[in-house]
């Protein structure tokens, strides 16, 4: 039997979870030994497929590496900072924000497809950025509102 150690990492991830509605949780990258069995849990959000409008998208190709890429730049750093009791700026996050959606919908032709994925996007994030910044204000800065 393996009795995983939670990282802070994992903890504030568990943390954020609570606040966020099922289709906005962060799912943590699993490690996964030789016999396909459960491990732990990295500290990372990489392979996290909420970020795709549809659960086909993380199959292919280039939308997975667009997925990775805003999982990694924006949503595990942000995580690692908060970790250490920071708080990306947010013109930093809505750049990267902007980065992820460009990526996105360059090889999309149709324009409801490019829309779903804006619209797939922007409401993932700012459900995430709403409890990461309410986390940040009660147990970090320890507001009192």
């Amino acid at each position: 039997m393996i009795v995983e150690k939670k990282s802070s990492f994992t903890f504030l991830v568990h943390e954020l979870n609570k606040m966020l509605d099922e289709e906005y949780k962060f799912e943590l990258d699993k490690v996964i030994n030789m016999d396909g069995e459960f491990v732990c849990y990295k500290d990372s959000v990489i392979n996290d497929t909420k970020i795709y409008p549809n659960p086909l998208c993380q199959y292919n190709k280039y939308y997975k590496s667009v997925g990775k890429w805003i999982n990694r730049r924006l949503f595990t750093e942000i995580l690692q900072m908060l970790c250490n009791g920071k708080l990306m700026m947010v013109n930093t996050t809505l750049i990267r924000m902007q980065i992820g959606i460009n990526m996105a919908i360059k090889q999309i032709p149709e324009k409801d497809e490019q829309d779903e994925w804006r619209r797939h996007i922007l409401d993932v994030s700012y459900a995430r950025f709403y409890a990461i910044n309410l986390y940040y204000s009660k147990v970090i800065c320890e507001l009192p509102f």
